[in-house]
């Protein structure tokens, strides 16, 4: 066992019996398992379920997952730390696989998990539920034990409003979670309140409880404080807030010292850093606190695979593409239990990228089709993706359809083409709407259907997931994609060329999106005014776009961000007031309205730093 496991057993005082030696704290561990074993029913000192808990939190995060579910299922039906452990555990099966069945016996232990927390809650008569509604539970008298109780059941509350969402997305769900969503950040919220009050009075808190309320705190700021400005101002009014600098500072206390929650709160700090600040188009921040964090936990779980993937997260962000790529597939030859095997699924994906962004297509379709076979995340765009790299893989192959191909494993033409036959068949809902990007999908596998010419699909894609903004790094391989551009529009222009069988009734819009994707690798390329010059294409042609195309705001989006760049602050603030108010339910609007608001917020910093 870990030394924080041992030093928490020395302080059990009932149930197991301590070895002379200190070398028996493994055989420890299971003489005691073994002690409480005897029934269900028989009673489990929380000194113990910590002990069996931290015991699970450890195996998970050292890829033995079966062994960690094993160490805790006796108990979950009656001890509230085993009961949500066995429930946190099921759910990341269940966010992994998208399985319906896993999906209910996920939402099952979290209702059972909840029901063993209420038993713990601090009971309340009638007048105090009521006003427990309207301002919130006190928690001024409440015991320890009742404290983390009211964590726990906050925290189960959060992820079962997140599997009642995917089990089904219609609107009915979607109202279920929006309210369990409210009442788990009503608990996080007044268990905030209390511990800011008795920090004051320089209370001693225990850490399993102040941990857990950072990190739900935490968590909450960090991603409401994301979103674009007019969702922020619906969620206040509806009683949530975000502060970015509250949330990160929250999880950085979380994550350290000694606790139930400090690994969890690690990994959603790399979650925050590596992943979604890239994704939704923030400067990368921290990055010395990152290497800092993922050092710590590398060196506490060296085998992990969730700690590798950040690790090949972070060489990825930072330009490392071929380090990134050996630490992904190191990952999946870690050696899961073969009921998790589906983790590996998050490497498929970082590793299309990485080969997407060498411009090596054979080996990324090969994780895209893996992924299109295995995965239940999102079929439509998985199969949009094959399809997308197998197009690129025949045109650099057949120079653009004007000469035979010469790889014998070249895709048939036909087998494109029932790729994107299938890519509609897939399209999810969510509330009654698609998915932004499910939507793009489905539009352009369409129209190639129709035989309409699609320019640069992957391109695009690597546009709809801010691929470029890790690809800007590399200046080496941003030349190259620009030059693909660049090569398409001349061959289009020049010689009308879309490929056998294939006409263009749209060539404005082509001609824009290939002008607006040829911008953005100028900008990567720090060439700011070969870049204005073709979002200002984009711009000029706008009355001639098709409406739902995202072109024109993105191009007044890109004018902003190369304004930023030139200290030009007016003009930035200008063209991103345009992108923002001028257009509306075009494809990926709220992609770019997230990428705007990332925008607004550094342009506020530096205008702030330069007053």
């Amino acid at each position: 066992l870990s030394d924080i496991i041992h030093k928490m057993a020395e302080k059990i005082q009932d149930g197991i019996q301590h070895s002379e030696n200190a070398e028996d704290e493994e055989e420890e561990f299971h003489d005691a398992e073994s002690q409480f074993s005897s029934t269900k029913e028989e009673s489990l000192s929380d000194d113990v379920a910590k002990v069996y808990l931290q015991k699970a939190v450890d195996l998970m995060f050292l890829n033995k997952y079966n062994d960690a579910q094993a160490v805790i299922k006796p108990w979950s039906e009656v001890n509230m730390f085993c009961a949500t452990g066995k429930a946190s555990i099921l759910f990341c099966q269940a966010i992994m696989t998208f399985d319906y069945h896993v999906i209910q016996d996920g939402l099952a232990a979290l209702d059972l998990a909840m029901e063993v927390c209420n038993k713990k809650r601090r009971k309340q008569g009638l007048l105090a539920s009521v006003s427990s509604i309207l301002v919130g539970r006190r928690m001024d008298d409440c015991s320890n034990e009742e404290l983390q109780a009211e964590v726990f059941h906050a925290g189960c509350n959060l992820l079962s409003a997140i599997l009642t969402f995917i089990q089904d997305e219609n609107i009915v769900n979607f109202l279920k979670s929006s309210l369990k969503v409210k009442m788990c950040h009503s608990q996080y919220k007044n268990c905030y309140s209390w511990l800011r009050d008795v920090e004051k009075g320089q209370v001693d808190v225990d850490e399993n409880v102040s941990a857990g309320i950072r990190l739900g705190i935490g968590t909450f700021n960090l991603m409401i404080s994301l979103l674009p400005p007019k969702l922020i101002k619906v969620l206040e009014f509806a009683g949530f807030g975000g502060n970015r600098s509250l949330g990160i500072l929250e999880l950085r206390k979380a994550s350290c010292g000694i606790s139930l929650f400090s690994t969890l709160s690690s990994a959603m700090l790399l979650f925050h850093h590596t992943v979604t600040c890239t994704l939704l188009g923030y400067e990368e921040s921290g990055v010395q606190d990152t290497e800092e964090i993922l050092s710590q936990a590398v060196q506490r779980y060296p085998e992990s695979y969730v700690f590798r993937y950040f690790k090949g997260r972070l060489a990825m962000i930072n330009g490392q593409i071929d380090e990134a790529i050996g630490t992904f597939t190191e990952c999946i030859n870690s050696g899961i239990d073969e009921s998790w095997v589906r983790v590996y699924h998050l490497c498929y994906w970082e590793l299309l990228w990485c080969y997407s962004m060498k411009c090596e297509w054979k080996e990324a379709a090969k994780y895209a089709e893996m992924l299109a076979k295995q995965s239940r995340w999102s079929k439509t765009i998985f199969l949009y993706l094959w399809a997308s790299l197998l197009i690129m893989w025949y045109r650099e192959d057949t120079h653009f359809y004007t000469k035979s191909g010469t790889d014998p494993d070249l895709p048939s033409l036909d087998h494109i083409q029932e790729l994107m036959l299938e890519v509609p068949t897939h399209m999810k809902r969510v509330a009654g709407k698609t998915l932004p990007l499910e939507k793009l999908a489905v539009y352009r596998a369409q129209s190639y259907v129709k035989g309409e010419y699609v320019a640069m699909p992957l391109a695009e894609l690597f546009y709809g997931w801010n691929i470029f903004q890790i690809l800007k790094k590399r200046s080496d391989l941003v030349q190259v994609h620009l030059q693909l551009i660049q090569t398409e529009q001349l061959l289009v222009k020049e010689t009308g060329c879309y490929g056998q069988g294939f006409s263009d009734p749209k060539p404005v819009d082509n001609a824009c999106l290939l002008s607006l994707l040829e911008g953005v690798c100028q900008r990567c390329l720090e060439k700011y005014a070969e870049a204005e010059e073709c979002d200002l294409f984009v711009i000029n042609r706008g009355p001639q776009v098709n409406i739902i195309e995202y072109v024109v705001p993105a191009a007044a989006l890109e004018l902003g961000m190369i304004c930023i760049e030139k200290r030009e602050y007016g003009s930035s603030k200008k063209w991103l007031n345009t992108a923002k108010s001028s257009f509306k339910s075009y494809n990926l609007e709220y992609r770019i309205n997230f990428r705007i608001h990332a925008c607004q917020d550094k342009l506020n910093k530096l205008s702030d730093n330069d007053s």
